[in-house]
């Protein structure tokens, strides 16, 4: 099964996660949303949690770029990096986040 990002990327879901993958692409989405508004806030301490979870999250869902992408999040939140954060997010909403 394949899905497609707001840009147009096939992601491929792994086999047997068919069922779970598009909720929890969706819930991701919202929280990429979410990001955006803490990182306008500047709100590392939100944001590195947040980059946590997903961090958390991701490879168990069978996107382990996911959790690299988290991984990368929370430590530019822990560092307060603004303008990489801003590039990873974007990249993250418009590659990675599906339109499903």
């Amino acid at each position: 099964m394949e899905l497609e990002s707001l840009e147009g990327e096939r992601i491929e879901v792994p086999p047997g996660l068919e069922d779970i993958a598009p909720p929890y692409l969706a819930n991701r989405r919202k929280e990429v949303l979410e990001m955006l508004e803490l990182l306008a806030a500047s709100d590392f301490a939100g944001l590195a949690t947040l980059s946590h979870n997903l961090k958390g999250s991701g490879a168990s869902y069978g996107f382990p770029e996911l959790t690299q992408f988290g991984d990368k999040l929370e430590r530019l939140a822990k560092q307060k990096d603004v303008e990489a954060l801003r590039t990873h997010l974007t990249e993250l909403r418009t590659i990675w986040i599906t339109s499903n």
